[in-house]
């Protein structure tokens, strides 16, 4: 499945052939797809059908495994470079608590908080 239809089906547009996925309606599908694995990997680990499967499904993990070290550094990367550390607190409660129960974000009945409307006044990291 391509990203986008992907993000158009778990952003709930996937009725619009014109769609254009939002960085909104990326953070949902990251969300979406997070849960899903944990209860496909849940579902696949009640039903011990054959080795051969339990091994594909033991590969698989270790390789998603590595694609979420580097998402990590790619997020880290961003933090810095977008100066995260300058948000204020209330906004890190606020994505804290969506972070804990995101079913409202995720289905757009409640809205990230605004991005501060000052400049940051750090120097933006470059590599």
């Amino acid at each position: 499945m391509q990203t986008d239809t992907l993000i158009a089906n778990l952003a709930g547009h996937s009725d619009d052939p014109g769609y254009t996925p939002t960085p909104d309606d990326e953070l949902r599908a990251l969300f979406e797809t997070i849960r899903g694995i944990d209860v496909l990997v849940a579902r696949i680990a009640a039903r011990p059908v054959s080795p051969t499967r339990a091994l594909l499904a033991a590969i698989t993990i270790e390789q998603a495994k590595h694609v979420v070290a580097v998402a990590q550094l790619k997020v880290a990367q961003l933090a810095r470079i977008t100066l995260v550390n300058e948000l204020p607190a209330d906004t890190l409660t606020q994505l804290r608590s969506i972070t804990e129960d995101p079913t409202a974000f995720v289905t757009g009945a409640a809205l990230l908080p605004d991005d501060p409307r000052t400049v940051p006044t750090g120097r933006r990291t470059t590599l």
